[in-house]
């Protein structure tokens, strides 16, 4: 699929600066050539070629009055200059929006592909990093921005205290990054009214589990003292246990659940 030839005509209206700026990114890589556009003005444009100064191109948007809009008033689309194969106006937020609807269809696809692409579509060679950087983008648009998730924790927490009163949520912060004003996740452990439930296909689900900056030692620890504190284990006499091959996790157990019954996961020691 080519790149859309965007086309300027006299009196061609637009909303505002960005999207007039866009239409003529979307132009200059659509015809291979070089564009200066200035000033950066919410309510004029000047667009001119780069690579030839006797070039005739020219395209010069502004406000028509007291309107908030912006209207092509002056237009000259002959060029007398060369194509050219490398073009600053292909950021990596260009390719981002041009890439956007293959990366959401496709999620598989290679930044070596999109190069490729970026060649192929648009007659411009761009760097691995900057296409790297652009499918990165449109994840964090289609999945969401961790930090941002992350930073809704505790409002997920207090509408699960709300809609299951009898459930317990604690959320844990590092204590070393608040003590300099830093709010880093550390982990969160979540507990329902019971420790297993079944699913519509009487399946057997867990609802108490925990979310951890790294599985290690610490970690498990903390979360079978939580465990213990929410279901009353005491020192797990009455219970089995079923994990994988954890070092960590066996030494805890054996301390904090010292009279549990344990197994190994048969799936873990098949895969093994």
């Amino acid at each position: 699929m080519n790149q859309t030839l965007q086309i300027f005509m006299l009196g061609m209206t637009f909303a505002d600066a960005k999207e007039a700026r866009e239409a003529l990114a979307k132009y200059t890589v659509s015809v291979d050539r070089r564009l200066k556009i200035r000033p950066n003005e919410p309510g004029r444009i000047i667009a001119k070629c780069v690579k030839n100064k006797g070039c005739d191109f020219l395209v010069f948007i502004s406000k028509d009055g007291k309107n908030p809009s912006l209207v092509v008033k002056n237009l000259q689309l002959e060029h007398n200059c060369y194509r050219t194969f490398k073009n600053p106006i292909v950021t990596t937020i260009f390719l981002a929006n041009h890439f956007k609807p293959l990366i959401y269809k496709n999620h598989e696809t290679t930044v070596k592909e999109l190069m490729n692409l970026a060649e192929l579509q648009m007659k411009v060679k761009v760097s691995h990093i900057m296409c790297k950087r652009a499918k990165r983008i449109i994840k964090q648009r289609l999945y969401g921005s961790y930090v941002k998730e992350f930073e809704c924790l505790e409002a997920y927490a207090t509408a699960l205290k709300r809609s299951n009163s009898r459930s317990s949520v604690e959320i844990e912060l590092c204590r070393d990054n608040l003590r300099v004003g830093r709010r880093v996740f550390r982990h969160m452990f979540i507990c329902f009214s019971a420790s297993i439930g079944k699913d519509a296909d009487d399946q057997i689900y867990p609802i108490t589990w925990a979310v951890i900056d790294t599985e290690n030692t610490r970690n498990w620890r903390w979360f079978l003292q939580m465990l213990g504190q929410e279901l009353d284990l005491s020192n797990g006499s009455e219970i089995t246990l079923i994990y994988d091959m954890q070092k960590g996790l066996i030494e805890d157990v054996k301390e904090l659940l010292s009279n549990a019954e344990y197994r190994w996961c048969a799936r873990h020691i098949w895969a093994n």
